[in-house]
């Protein structure tokens, strides 16, 4: 999940300590490389919901 700053929907990043960084690379190595900041998960969801509703047409 990326966490979006509001009013300007600029991306994120939080440590466990709670600080807030506006770039990934500002945080600590473990946090940085422990965890999926950045994938292609949203796209397949898009790209998943696109072929369903093709063929799942809206009704009128």
């Amino acid at each position: 999940m990326r966490y979006y700053q509001i009013g300007t929907n600029i991306p994120i990043f939080a440590d466990r300590d709670k600080s807030i960084y506006d770039n990934v690379n500002e945080l600590p190595r473990e946090r940085r490389n422990g965890y999926s900041w950045f994938s292609h998960d949203s796209q397949r969801a898009l790209d998943r919901f696109d072929k369903w509703s093709t063929e799942h047409p809206e009704s009128k």
